[in-house]
């Protein structure tokens, strides 16, 4: 049985609240299951593809960004961006974003942003959200992007990326940990 933090406890209570299963296996994940499948064929990645608007920006000469919007509940709209770089016979996914655009509350809600380890310190992430600021800047109206830091962690690089990024980067509830990032227009 695995011996939850009070943290842990009070988040998977926040999850009952909301109507979502516990998830215990979160804890004890390294990465998001985004990543469990991160590298198909060539041929595979031809097929996953479709239906995603491919970018070739000239900061990613060497990657495939993929844009895709699924259409959600009345005024929701799904994002996702992934980064993929080919690496001989293989697609490879390298980084991730997943975002929510809310247009009653003019805001676009970031879920998750993942850069895998390797390729980590490398302006990935970066110029993956500038990117993906760009797409939503061109396809939806709103005032804001937001997000939430998982508050059971506490990493002090990743409220720096954010910060470069240009947003705001705070606490809704205790000062010593920051889990809100907000970047008004």
């Amino acid at each position: 049985m695995l011996e939850l933090t009070q943290r842990q406890i009070e988040f998977n209570e926040l999850r009952i609240q909301m109507g979502l299963p516990i998830d215990e296996d979160m804890f004890k994940r390294k990465v998001p299951v985004a990543f469990k499948k991160q590298q198909m064929t060539k041929a595979e990645f031809t097929t996953y593809k479709i239906g995603k608007i491919n970018q070739k920006a000239q900061d990613f000469q060497s990657f495939d960004l993929l844009f895709h919007q699924h259409e959600g509940l009345e005024a929701e709209c799904l994002i996702d961006c992934e980064v993929f770089i080919l690496d001989g016979q293989n697609a490879v996914r390298i980084a991730y974003l997943k975002a929510v655009y809310e247009a009653v509350e003019e805001r676009i809600q970031i879920l998750i942003l993942y850069v895998c380890p390797k390729w980590q310190n490398q302006k990935i992430g970066s110029r993956l959200y500038q990117q993906f600021e760009h797409f939503c800047l061109a396809n939806f109206r709103f005032k804001s992007i937001t997000g939430d830091l998982k508050y059971w962690t506490n990493h002090h690089e990743r409220e720096r990326f954010y910060q470069s990024l240009g947003f705001d980067v705070f606490s809704d509830f205790d000062p010593q940990t920051m889990n809100k990032i907000e970047k008004c227009w």
